[in-house]
């Protein structure tokens, strides 16, 4: 198709002007151009990002670029002449687009690194909480999607009081069939505000172990011991019995029971307890005087040796490193005082006739 087919057919559909066409395109060029530009100053007034990479993958950077190209894309379909009828559909389309990316562009003002979300947070002072800085912007936005949605429905002609009128209709069904969500929610509500745990610390429940990835409206992501993800929702959480092993307050507690041999003589055992206490409160990962040692039981296979002691212990992994250390110097004082430890055995008599 040569050069001249083509100006006669944009002439036709741009009601028969060269100016109009060339303006419609240049409105867009423009605007696509003017979006990097005007981005970038929308994100350095509204955020405290400063790095050009990091304004490039920002939220508030996609949003406001979009928003300018979408707004010379409608300026310049404004600006042809096409039929009414056509053009009303048009607009109505274009209007209710413009309210979405409207809406995700106000959404983005409440990221966690917007200024205008800190300065929120800072006056509440919630901000040293980070789940539930997290959580409330979840809320904010959903409020400005959903006010989105029915400014768009009005558009599009719909009585929402029909509507309001309809969910009102099927309130009790839809109450029953979101009962668990709302108690998902409550559930993060408490979990945020109580604050057994945060994201980042290590969790243990009678079901779980791992560490907490994420908490969400409905539930908390932890990242197990096998590198899986267990997906809990929050009403679970919240009554579930939770030991977090980043609380330990610098020590945990280890429980070893030792069973010796029913012919081991008790000067013997008595010399070996002495022993054992005492080097292992010279143990540096154990909490200094935590350390008690006692001839705990009589069994019908062993002496049962009860060693109750503190180890030294910021973290989960820290304590079991500490425990392993532990174990192997109780194994290296059993071996050195020449202790003979006690097996399960069992005696089967055979009466002969």
């Amino acid at each position: 198709m040569d050069f001249d087919k083509l100006v006669n057919i944009c002439k036709d559909l741009f009601n028969h002007d060269v100016l109009i066409v060339i303006s419609f395109f240049a409105v867009i060029i423009i605007s696509y151009l003017l979006s990097f530009v005007f981005a970038r100053i929308f994100v350095r007034i509204t955020s405290n990002i400063t790095k050009k990479t990091d304004i490039k993958k920002s939220k508030q950077y996609r949003a406001f670029k979009l928003l300018i190209r979408f707004l010379g894309i409608y300026v310049a379909i404004y600006m042809l002449s096409i039929p009414v009828n056509i053009s009303i559909i048009v607009y109505k389309i274009f209007k209710c687009l413009l309210i979405l990316i409207i809406a995700n562009t106000v959404s983005s003002m409440f990221s966690v690194d917007s200024k205008i979300f800190n300065f929120i947070t800072a006056r509440t002072q919630i901000k040293a909480n980070k789940a539930l800085v997290r959580f409330i912007g979840k809320i904010i936005n959903t409020f400005i999607y959903i006010i989105a949605t029915f400014i768009v429905i009005t558009e599009l002609g719909y009585n929402l009081n029909g509507i309001i009128a309809g969910v009102g209709v099927g309130s009790a069904v839809l109450a029953l069939a979101a009962q668990d969500i709302f108690k998902s929610i409550f559930g993060s509500i408490v979990i945020l505000i109580d604050r057994p745990f945060i994201i980042g610390d290590y969790i243990e429940t009678d079901e779980y172990k791992g560490t907490v990835e994420d908490i969400t409206f409905r539930s908390t992501r932890i990242r197990t011991l096998d590198n899986s993800i267990a997906i809990i929702q929050n009403s679970k959480m919240a009554e579930a019995s939770i030991l977090n092993w980043n609380k330990l307050n610098g020590t945990r507690r280890v429980k070893i029971n030792l069973g010796i041999t029913l012919n081991t003589d008790p000067k013997k055992m008595m010399h070996f307890m002495y022993n054992l206490k005492k080097e292992l409160e010279s143990h540096d990962c154990i909490k200094e005087n935590s350390v008690e040692v006692h001839f705990d039981e009589i069994k019908s296979d062993c002496y049962n040796i009860l060693i109750y002691l503190y180890v030294k212990a910021s973290n989960y992994v820290e304590f079991l490193n500490n425990q392993d250390s532990v174990n192997f110097k109780v194994i290296s004082i059993v071996k050195k005082e020449k202790i003979d430890l006690a097996y399960p055995t069992q005696t089967i008599v055979l009466d002969k006739e």
